[in-house]
């Protein structure tokens, strides 16, 4: 495996006034994970960066599903998508915690499939469900 780390916004703690230390951007980080089987960008928390819309074209994102100020939200995850109109995008921090009225765990992946081309790519795993990484067929210019 190859593991390039990827940037993230993400340092939310610095708002907490108990707060006893400062968070730098470069304290968050996503991951770009290069196997024989494929490539997979495990996004990390972040809010949208312009560089995330620019990274060689993964064969599978941990997609970041949450509509809140600190993550993606659902117009930053919807540019991530179109940004990669063809990778499967494996939902993750929406429903890993039950708080009906917390917004980084709340997102409605239904909502997703009717806004994003492809909207079978869009997989809800249950936990300790297995997933298969296939490489995609990618147009060479």
């Amino acid at each position: 495996m190859k593991i390039t780390l990827t940037p993230a916004d993400h340092d939310w703690q610095n708002q907490d006034p108990n707060s006893t230390r400062n968070f730098a951007k470069e304290d968050c980080a996503g991951f770009l994970i290069e196997t024989v089987d494929g490539t997979i960008w495990a996004q990390g928390d972040s809010r949208l960066m312009q560089e995330h819309l620019n990274l060689p074209v993964p064969d599978a994102i941990f997609f970041d599903f949450s509509d809140n100020e600190w993550h993606f939200t659902l117009d930053g995850a919807l540019k991530i998508a179109e940004a990669y109109p063809d990778t499967p995008l494996l939902l993750s921090h929406w429903g890993t915690i039950d708080a009906p009225d917390f917004t980084p765990f709340n997102a409605d992946p239904e909502k997703l499939k009717s806004l994003v081309k492809n909207p079978e790519r869009v997989i809800v795993l249950a936990p300790g469900e297995a997933y298969t990484l296939r490489p995609l067929k990618k147009n060479k210019i």
